[in-house]
């Protein structure tokens, strides 16, 4: 940071021991300077690889980093100049460094939008509080140690905000009103004056910036790909959530440690009682959800996924195991398409073997921004039609070179229609009822593909 430039280098850089003489200077200035630049210089490496990895907490970052230097330059009015120089300098030199990438990207965003059909308050604390209610017990703690009022003043602060949020609950305007009147408090403790050391600050700034993520996503939302459906703030929430939940785990572990100096000995004792039945129950779901979701342990517990489908659809693995083994380059393949995240695994062919497959998730390929077109419905038809026309016409639209018959096509499409590809194709493995078909080339393809 600026702050071992101008606190540390430069005194440096003018003291004269025994032995140094004014030629010396120079050389003690240039080693002052190295250390921020290169302090600069990650700075601007993390930032703009942030964007890259994933462009919604690029604002976040920014966000905290340009907070973090106002804090700094509070403390000394002669550090203004030096703090938005090097904020500057940062967020230029993050830009810059991967303009290659931000000049290419193409986000499938298209902007911001208001909400404006809430949630209902008493949806909005349950949610919530299943959520994040281990990190804000312990928020309450930082709230609790730094606003202290005579018991008096607190009633009567309590019941004109009970008052408040019964008028605001009508149009479910209750829970946005708290999320936004808590960051406002935290704010104004971030940049209060007085005697606050620069470590306090922070804790309450990232306090400050994940109660305001949380409650973001009450107010606005990221038009993308649902957007006009009923998920449209699905992706917003589910981003500012993860944001908010780093923010908070960092104030969490600093809060525990400092909460001896914010609470009295007898509250702080029933405080932490209270942290460990949350964080008890916090443990709940790992231990009995690992023991549920893995048959009470019957099995040995393994992270191979083909282990599932070894055991649940034997002669499906056999044939993936043979196209690993078998198949080189990347030809396309056929197998049938599922919903996204499909519980009975439509799409398993593609995933183990990285075979490229006509269509898998329709709705991850809009997420990315890319068209799946008729894919999808295409690849129905195909095994669902018993003209064999037809499917041979769809086989070259697509240029499909093995057509994965198992478990899954055998259960969604009738025998008689899977039986064409027996006049479309090879076998080239079979087990059990798990049939692969190799298709020939075609000389020209029919119809250019879906992109």
């Amino acid at each position: 940071m600026p702050e071992r430039l101008s606190d540390r280098g430069i005194r440096q850089s003018t003291r004269r021991g025994p032995g140094r003489g004014p030629q010396a200077t120079p050389a003690i200035a240039r080693r002052a300077w190295r250390r921020p630049l290169a302090e600069l210089a990650l700075a601007v490496a993390v930032l703009g690889v942030v964007y890259t990895i994933n462009s919604f907490d690029y604002p976040t970052v920014c966000i905290v980093g340009a907070a973090c230097l106002l804090i700094w330059a509070l403390e000394t009015p002669s550090r203004w100049r030096r703090a938005l120089g090097w904020g500057a300098c940062w967020l230029a030199g993050s830009l810059l460094l991967y303009l290659p990438f931000w000049t290419h990207f193409s986000p499938p965003a298209t902007g911001i939008g208001l909400i404006h059909d809430h949630t209902r308050f008493r949806r909005f604390v349950v949610d919530y509080l299943l959520i994040y209610g281990l990190p804000l017990w312990i928020v309450l703690a930082l709230f609790a140690g730094r606003v202290r009022v005579p018991r008096k003043y607190a009633f009567w602060a309590g019941a004109v905000a009970l008052f408040v949020l019964v008028l605001l609950s009508p149009p479910k305007l209750s829970g946005v009103t708290v999320a936004l009147l808590l960051t406002a408090a935290a704010a104004f403790v971030t940049l209060a004056s007085g005697n606050i050391s620069q470590p306090y600050r922070v804790l309450w700034l990232l306090t400050t910036v994940a109660i305001a993520l949380i409650a973001s996503g009450e107010v606005v939302y990221l038009r993308d790909a649902f957007r006009g459906t009923a998920s449209f703030r699905f992706n917003t929430v589910f981003k500012t959530g993860y944001q908010a939940w780093f923010l908070l785990a960092i104030v969490a572990g600093v809060g525990v440690h400092w909460s001896a100096a914010w609470l009295g000995r007898r509250v702080r004792g029933a405080w932490l009682a209270g942290l460990a039945v949350l964080t008890g129950l916090a443990l709940v779901y790992p231990v009995l959800g690992s023991y549920s979701r893995l048959l009470h342990f019957d099995q040995t517990p393994t992270l191979d996924g083909m282990k599932w489908i070894e055991r649940t659809a034997p002669s499906d693995a056999a044939a993936i195991d043979w196209l690993r083994s078998s198949v080189h380059e990347a030809p396309t393949l056929l197998e049938e398409v599922g919903k996204d995240f499909d519980p009975e695994g439509r799409g398993r062919v593609s995933t183990f073997t990285g075979l490229p497959a006509v269509s898998e998730w329709p709705g991850h390929e809009v997420q990315w921004g890319h068209d799946p077109g008729s894919r999808a419905t295409d690849v129905q038809l195909l095994y669902r039609t018993e003209d064999v026309a037809l499917a041979r016409n769809l086989l070259h639209r697509y240029d499909v070179r093995y057509v994965f018959v198992g478990t899954l096509e055998r259960q969604d499409y009738t025998k008689a229609a899977l039986a064409k590809f027996d006049r479309l194709g090879s076998v080239a493995f079979r087990s059990g009822r798990t049939v692969v078909y190799r298709v020939s080339a075609a000389g020209s393809r029919i119809a250019a593909p879906a992109r």
